[in-house]
């Protein structure tokens, strides 16, 4: 269970990075 919730939080925080790096650039691109 530890192991498995280690790769759920893992993928979880990897997705919301992401998800974040791609707001960004769309944010940048409306802006500039």
């Amino acid at each position: 269970y530890f192991i498995t919730f280690g790769d759920l939080f893992g993928d979880s925080l990897m997705t919301a990075h992401m998800v974040g790096s791609r707001a960004t650039a769309i944010i940048a691109a409306v802006v500039l």
